[in-house]
Parts: C-alpha cells; structure tokens; sequence
C-alpha cells in the first residue's frame, strides 16, 4: 500500500495520481496485492476480474453502510437518499449521483428529468479503478497482480479529470487507506472463495446486476460515432456486447468502445 503515488498505471496506460498532504490522512487508498487463483484456466481469466471488480465493489459499499449489490436484488429495500453505486465495463468503481433505482433495478429520473432522453439524465462519476495483471503457465493462471486505486477524502480534484468523485463527496466522511484496505480484503475472500467453488453463473449474474448500463440506454462512443445502446450481455472472454436502437448486437474488446459523459 502507498501513502503516496504519482506515476500510478490504469488499464490500458491510463494513469492514477494519488497526493498525500503533510499531516493529513492520504486521499485515497493506492495498493496492490499478488493472488494466486491458479485453478483457473486462462480463457476464463476474466471470471477473475468479475470476482475482483465485485470485491472491490461490495468493499466500497460496507465502508459506505450500505448493503451489498444494491441491484436488482436489492433495489426493493433502497430509497432514494442511498447513494448508487455500479460497476463501469470491465472494472472502474461509479458513483451514480442523479439517478435513483426502480423496484427492477433500471435507472429511473428524478423528478424534473426528461423522459424522452433518460441518457442525457444519467451520468456517473468514478471512485476508482483496479488494474489486473495475470501470470500464465500454460493454459493456465499462475498469479494475479491486483492494484486498486480508491478515493477516500478528496474534496476537490484537478479540472484536468472530467469525471471523478472520493467517497468524502459522497457522505461527508473522511476514512483512513487502512480502513479501505481491510474492508477490500474483507470482501475479496468470499468472491474468491465462489470462484474456486466454480460457481461462475453466479458470479456472472451478480457482476451483470451490479454493471451500469446493463439493460439500460446509455451513450456510446465507437471511433466517431456516438450511439445510444445498452448492455446485452459480457462473453466470459470479457467482450462487452451492445445492443443499438435498431436491435444490432455488436461485441467490443476493451477500449473498443468507450461510455459517453452526458454533454460532453
């Protein structure tokens, strides 16, 4: 764990910066953690990423007071004051602020909100991120490299980053990178422990349940174009599968695709 990182790496060459006032609680938590999943084969890696994502997800909830998977499942018990959190294909942490959770698990508008265009009504800003690196030996996983990074207490970010958001923005708490790391830890030995049991569909349902977008419209960009669709499915080689406003199904790779911020 870092008390301090300034040349973090994200997926796909993204960056992660993380400052440490002197005398104060670090903004965030910056760790990285080696794994060894080794029962699973290499093509179904990303069922490892789903059980990690979801971990760091269910962590982020239990540091907020919140019950785990606040989905479909769950939705029922939610009001309209919890905060929403979801998944961002493959593995970003959001924050969905101006949107609440029907009875279905769709977003719904607040009040005031255009229901001609609920894409333009629904953004998300991002908590964190994570950045898996497996080993292979053969055709299978030997290890995993685990990186998180967290934001805790920022209450003001560089305007150079479009979308981002700490937990401190969403309740008004400060946490210590200490308290993230053990609720993280807390969460990961269940997941883990499901995918060695082989529960994949399972694991699957639930990573699709807690993923923003999944059977819900929202804005795309491919190369130039934007486009309105929604989350059909993700195939266990981690391809996201799109559905368009004609009914055309198009699988993506990562970075093939990219969410579009409202106005932007």
């Amino acid at each position: 764990m870092a008390r301090e990182q300034r040349a973090g790496r994200g997926q796909f060459g993204t960056s992660w910066h993380q400052a440490a006032p002197s005398g104060q609680q670090p903004e965030g938590l910056a760790m990285s953690a080696i794994c060894y999943p080794d029962f699973l084969r290499a093509d179904a890696a990303f069922f490892w990423n789903m059980a990690v994502a979801l971990a760091a997800l269910e962590g982020v909830q239990q540091l907020l007071g919140l019950h785990h998977g606040l989905t479909a499942e769950t939705a029922a018990t939610a009001t309209a004051t919890q905060p929403v959190l979801r998944l961002k294909w493959p593995n970003d942490l959001v924050w969905v602020p101006d949107a609440a959770y029907d009875r279905g698990g769709s977003a719904s508008l607040k009040a005031g909100a255009s229901a001609a265009s609920p894409t333009a009504a629904v953004s998300w800003r991002k908590l964190g991120g994570l950045l898996i690196e497996n080993g292979l030996g053969g055709k299978r996983l030997t290890h995993s490299i685990v990186g998180l990074g967290l934001n805790l207490n920022q209450a003001a970010f560089p305007p150079d980053l479009p979308n981002p958001a700490s937990l401190w923005q969403v309740d008004g708490r400060q946490r210590s990178p200490e308290a993230a790391l053990r609720a993280f830890c807390q969460t990961l030995e269940p997941r883990y422990e499901q995918l060695q049991a082989g529960a994949t569909g399972a694991l699957k349902r639930h990573y699709l349940q807690a993923l923003d977008g999944y059977g819900e419209w929202r804005l795309y960009r491919e190369g130039q174009r934007i486009f309105e669709g929604r989350i059909a499915g993700v195939e266990d080689s981690g391809h996201l599968a799109l559905e368009d406003r004609n009914g055309v199904l198009k699988r993506y790779a990562f970075k093939a695709v990219e969410r579009v911020l409202p106005g932007a």
